[in-house]
This record gives C-alpha cells, structure tokens and sequence, in this order.
C-alpha cells in the first residue's frame, strides 16, 4: 500500500472518530435540551396555574372593593344622621337650659 493511501486511511479513521465524538455529545446535548423542554413545559404548567389564581384574587379584591364603597357610603350617610341627630341634641339641651334658667328665675322671683 502507498503511504498516501495509508495517511487518508489514518485521517479517514480520525475523522470518523471525530464524527463518533460528535455525535455523542449531540446526544448529549438533545438530552440536556428535551430536559430543558420538560421543565419549561412544568414551569408553564405553574405559571398558567398562578396566573388563574391571581386572576381570582384580582376578582375577590374587585368584589371587596365594591363591598368597600357601598360601607363607606353607608357610613357617609350614618356620620351624616348622627351630625343631625347631636345638632337636635344640641338644640335640646339649649332649650332645656332655657327653660331651667326661666324656672329658676321664676322660682327665685314668684314666691308664693
């Protein structure tokens, strides 16, 4: 056999060593990719999963908040009847002096 023939035979053998290399570390890395894959399709999974419960907190704070305005509408009215009901007692509790005070006048200068 011919040296040159004999060098070609050498780096063909190289070369399908190489390839072998290669193609092993492919597999490798496929492996490492479906791997990957798996646990971004799991990470989806429990993305999709918080999103539809933020979703229904998002829905609950929306329910709260309209809960939360109709009391502070009816606090906003009972603060208001209160304003009149302790300006009535305010009004009262004048007349009721006026009234002490003529009694006492009247006590003090009609004595029978």
């Amino acid at each position: 056999m011919d040296d040159g023939l004999l060098t070609q035979y050498s780096e063909l053998g190289a070369l399908n060593s190489e390839l072998g290399a290669l193609n092993s570390e492919l597999d490798a890395l496929n492996s490492e990719l479906d791997a990957l894959n798996s646990e971004l399709d799991a990470l989806n999974s429990e993305l999709g999963a918080l999103n539809s419960e933020l979703d229904a907190l998002n829905s609950e704070l929306g329910a709260l908040n309209s809960e939360l305005g109709a009391l502070n509408s009816e606090l906003g009215a009972l603060n208001s009847e209160l304003d009149a009901l302790n300006s009535e007692l305010d009004a009262l509790n004048s007349e009721c002096q006026v009234l002490n005070s003529n009694s006492e006048f009247r006590a003090k200068n009609f004595k029978p």
